[in-house]
């Protein structure tokens, strides 16, 4: 990361300059010089003093102790602030969802979710199941969540996210991971015996959607991905697939199917998800 640039005005800032004073920072993310314009522009009052400190590898940005962006110190990545207004928007990021019906999101900034529209999730990870948990208590519509929370968006439309500095709402304990830079694979933690899976569908099924193991070699910026176990299957395609109820206790018995229905059921104790007259296991591996 330059550190020139950054560091100058992070020593502006804590020392409270009088020329700071009631003026508004305009903070974005640049790559290689390029600023990364789908990770939005923050325009923050700096009359609350806030501070850019280095922690963890990171560059930390604070207004009256919330961490209102962050950013890793690698891959040539800025924070930059400034002083003078930018062209374009500030303080909204916007995501479309396609037909498909499934994006994800991941910001350096602390975002406040829009209240209606698309569904927003931060999902929780169930081993047992190996599945993503998408339900009331994951849903966040509506909340300020920490910098640096990944992001899981279903249904067709565009959510209008909005940049915040207010006190975060929601405490992130959500599974997805992101990144806010253009990153090579090799360079995420996976550790022993996991490993990334991104969001997309079954490759004979294009309507069944989940994150499956990631084979590419680097990772966009603004997007979130999921660090988890591998299966145990030998299947050439492993997958993560959404659980959009309570539990799987709460899920249908397949065996009071009269029709072949799409949805997820209990069958023989194990969780199964019919679509399209074809029944797969929660890893997206089709049943016989």
């Amino acid at each position: 990361m330059h550190l020139k640039k950054i560091s100058i005005i992070a020593s502006m800032l804590m020392l409270g300059i009088g020329m700071v004073n009631a003026q508004t920072a305009y903070t974005s993310v640049q790559q290689n010089g390029s600023k990364i314009a789908a990770l939005g522009t923050a325009a923050f009052s700096v009359t609350d003093n806030p501070t850019v400190e280095f922690i963890d590898g990171k560059a930390v940005m604070k207004i009256d102790e919330n961490t209102v962006a962050e950013l890793p110190m690698t891959t040539n990545g800025e924070l930059v602030v400034d002083f003078t207004a930018p062209e374009g928007d500030v303080n909204t990021v916007s995501k479309s969802v396609s037909a498909a019906g499934y994006a994800t999101i991941y910001s350096p900034f602390q975002l406040q979710v829009p209240t209606t529209g698309v569904e927003v999730y931060a999902p929780t990870y169930d081993s047992e199941n190996h599945m993503l948990k998408c339900n009331d208590d994951t849903k966040v519509n509506g909340k300020i969540l920490p910098a640096g929370t990944g992001l899981l968006l279903r249904n067709e439309g565009t959510a209008n996210f909005t940049i915040s500095a207010g006190d975060a709402t929601a405490v992130s304990k959500a599974a997805l991971s992101g990144s806010a830079l253009t990153i090579p694979t090799e360079s995420v933690e996976v550790g022993d015996g996991k490993a990334i899976y991104t969001l997309g569908h079954e490759k004979t099924h294009k309507d069944l959607f989940g994150f499956f193991k990631y084979s590419g070699t680097t990772l966009n910026a603004g997007v979130a991905y999921l660090i988890a176990p591998k299966a145990s299957s030998t299947a050439k395609e492993e997958g993560v697939m959404f659980s959009f109820g309570d539990d799987a206790n709460s899920i249908e018995s397949i065996a009071t199917m009269t029709k072949n229905v799409d949805g997820k059921y209990i069958e023989n104790g194990r969780v199964v998800i019919m679509k399209a007259g074809h029944k797969f296991n929660v890893n997206g591996q089709e049943v016989k």
